[in-house]
């Protein structure tokens, strides 16, 4: 099964409960540094204030997100000039998935 067949279900129970703490943790210090959201076609883009965003922190998230949303595609872009976008994507129906939980 490709992870565009693998159904748009979040499993937080993949995480231990001081994960689940973790993630959510490091999500909201993470958020803070987004300075742009770019719609994709399937999914969205972050770019980060570079200067503000503790890399190894959005690593741990990355890597927290994949096990328990395993249908999501990450990219990250780290540019020597400063710029730091991370693409979310995924098969049909990500899109949504992720419009309503960065509207929360």
């Amino acid at each position: 099964m490709s992870k565009a067949d693998l159904p748009l279900v979040c499993d937080l129970n993949a995480l231990t409960s001081e994960e689940r703490g973790r993630r959510q943790m490091i999500l909201e210090a993470v958020a803070r540094t987004i300075i742009e959201r770019n719609e994709l076609a399937n999914g969205y883009e972050l770019t980060f204030d570079a200067s503000r965003l503790d890399l190894a922190a959005l690593g741990e998230w990355i890597a927290l997100e994949r096990r328990c949303c395993p249908f999501l595609h990450f990219r990250l872009d780290i540019e020597s000039a400063g710029k730091t976008a991370l693409a979310l994507t995924g098969g049909p129906g990500v899109k949504e998935f992720l419009n309503a939980e960065m509207s929360s």
